[in-house]
Order: C-alpha cells, then sequence, then structure tokens
C-alpha cells in the first residue's frame, strides 16, 4: 500500500532529532561521543569543561557546560549524511530554545570536502533568553559558494560562544526548499 507523505530530503535527519526529544537522558557529554543517535559535542582542546545533557521523554533537552578555562570555540554536532542539495534552492532550520541567561548561538552548515570541510554560517544568529523563543533561519543556496551541491558528509553545527551556559532545547527542525 502507498503513502500520501511526502519523502522530503530532511525526514531522515527530522527523525534522527526527533529520537533526541523522545528519550530520557541525563549523561555527561564527552568530546566527540554520540550522547543521541548522530549528535555529539566537540570543544577547543585548549579549554577546560564539563558538559552534561538531560531531558524527560518528550521534554526539553537540557545542555549545560561549565567551564574551567575558555577555549575558542565549542559546538552542538547533528549528523545530515549525504545530504544531497543539488535540487534544492535553500536549506534552513527552525530552533526553539530557552536560557535563564541570555545567549548566543551561530547556526553553521558543515559540508564534508576533499580538503577536510566548509563551513557556511547563516546570516542570522540565534539568541536564547529567559523567554522561550523560535529561530528561523535559511541559507540560499545559489549564493552560498560554500556549500556544494554535493558532500560526502553535512553537519548542521551549532557553536557557542566560550563559557558555561544552561540551554533548553524544546524544538529543531530542518527544511529545505
Amino acid at each position: 500500500m502507498g503513502t500520501n507523505l511526502p519523502y522530503d530530503l530532511e525526514a531522515e535527519t527530522n527523525q534522527q532529532i526527533g529520537a533526541l526529544f523522545s528519550s530520557a537522558l541525563s549523561t555527561p557529554i564527552t568530546d566527540g561521543e554520540h550522547f543521541s543517535p548522530g549528535v555529539w559535542m566537540l570543544f577547543d582542546p585548549e579549554g577546560s569543561q564539563t558538559a552534561k545533557v538531560e531531558s524527560s521523554e518528550h521534554g526539553p533537552v537540557t545542555l549545560s557546560v561549565e567551564t574551567q578555562k575558555p577555549g575558542g570555540w565549542m559546538g552542538l554536532h547533528i549528523a545530515l549524511g549525504g545530504l544531497d542539495l543539488s535540487n534544492v534552492g535553500s536549506f534552513g532550520l527552525v530552533f526553539r530554545s530557552r536560557a535563564p541567561k541570555a545567549m548566543s548561538i551561530q547556526p553553521c552548515l558543515r559540508s564534508g570536502t576533499d580538503d577536510g570541510f566548509s563551513d557556511a554560517f547563516f546570516s542570522k544568529a540565534i539568541v536564547a533568553h529567559k523567554a522561550s523563543g523560535t529561530h528561523l533561519d535559511c541559507l540560499e543556496l545559489a549564493t552560498a559558494p560554500r556549500v556544494p551541491a554535493q558532500a560526502p558528509w553535512r553537519d548542521l553545527v551549532f557553536f557557542f560562544q566560550p563559557g558555561s551556559f544552561s540551554l533548553e532545547l524544546h524544538s529543531l527542525k530542518i527544511f529545505t526548499a
């Protein structure tokens, strides 16, 4: 039997992200180790911090980082596989969050290349603060030369300011158009 539900390029990634929101977690975050399928954090080795992720089933996901020595960067990575953007005009995200203390987050589409990777930063930073808020942004691929149409792998990366923070992530979806 067929289905009337369209299969979008981003369906697999949104399902993977959904798994993060539908599971109960309470675990330390170790640099480079997945704490949910296809989801991990990386930290600048020049810094020193402890981090954890917590969530209740179908509740927000809370990321907490306590920094002892700030590095130059830290990022939350979500694997997108080899998402083919050949026939796509834009790649976007919807990010709903809350933070006890105002913070800025810079989203980025990272694409694997023969020489390593290429980063394309979204034009707007996400601002999380005491009130829950929704951020919507997209990359117009025709004007994003750092995004190859095809890549062996891609990650959606959220770069955080080096330092301590707590962030409640309520929802995250990607889309293409």
